[in-house]
């Protein structure tokens, strides 16, 4: 479940990971009407509006984009008797603003918003396996100076966790002038790993892993029963002597 490069020619590298389990059941829980997509909405007030200007917003979206591969990763499906799915990553499509990367708008009040959350959340899909994340940028024509920087993605790569991180950074490099310094892709495509391989077990036997398993369960339960005494010994004391609680 490595990443592998399928052609490697200089600054057009692409590179393709096979889904794990877990991040099958995504994959396909997204082509059910997206159910596994997520929307976050944050509400930005600033006095500096040139901060939002498309020319901006797109700049800082590639530079994230470079920090954050998945990003601007596609999905491709695998024809087989297996289910399965590729994650595919282009390194020219990371440098550029592909079409519906960003999209900006107007919105006459909170609840239009709102309402355009709810679209995203319960309309018909917005997100395909050729877009899994796109930004939306809306201004606020009842309220000049602010904004909602809607961040629409595939649960399949990036959760909530992931997701404050990225926007944070998303905000910092809006902000802030170009950062000349690209990050090397195959390192920040090495921290792009499937759940699985996060496992410190994964280099033992089956054996091993039920010892494990049962001396930690073993362990547990010992812990448990030392915080049932504790607390009633403590409890037991209070009880006698009631002054001292």
């Amino acid at each position: 479940m490595s990443w592998t490069i399928t052609d490697d020619i200089p600054s057009r590298r692409i590179f393709t990971r096979p889904l794990n389990p877990i991040e099958l059941h995504l994959f396909y829980d997204g082509k059910l009407n997206g159910v596994a997509d997520l929307v976050e909405n944050y509400l930005v007030a600033t006095s500096d509006e040139s901060l939002f200007h498309p020319e901006n917003v797109s700049r800082a979206w590639v530079a994230i984009k470079q920090i954050f591969p998945l990003l601007g990763a596609t999905t491709k499906e695998i024809e087989s008797q297996i289910p399965g799915a590729l994650l595919v990553v282009s390194e020219f499509d990371l440098k550029i603003a592909r079409p519906n990367d960003t999209t900006l708008g107007v919105a006459q009040s909170e609840e239009e918003v709102h309402s355009f959350v709810d679209q995203l959340i319960s309309g018909p899909r917005q997100l395909s396996d050729e877009l899994l994340a796109p930004l939306y940028i809306y201004s606020r024509t009842d309220k000049p100076g602010h904004f909602h920087a809607l961040f629409h993605h595939c649960h399949l790569i990036i959760d909530g966790i992931s997701a404050l991180a990225m926007i944070r950074t998303f905000f910092d490099v809006l902000s802030l002038p170009p950062y000349p310094t690209i990050p090397d892709l195959q390192t920040r495509l090495a921290l792009c790993v499937g759940t699985h391989n996060l496992n410190p077990n994964k280099h033992l036997s089956n054996a091993q892993i039920r010892w494990r398993k049962a001396a930690g369960h073993i362990i547990r339960q010992i812990r448990l029963q030392n915080q049932r005494v504790r607390l009633w010994l403590l409890t037991s004391s209070k009880l006698a002597h009631p002054e001292r609680s």
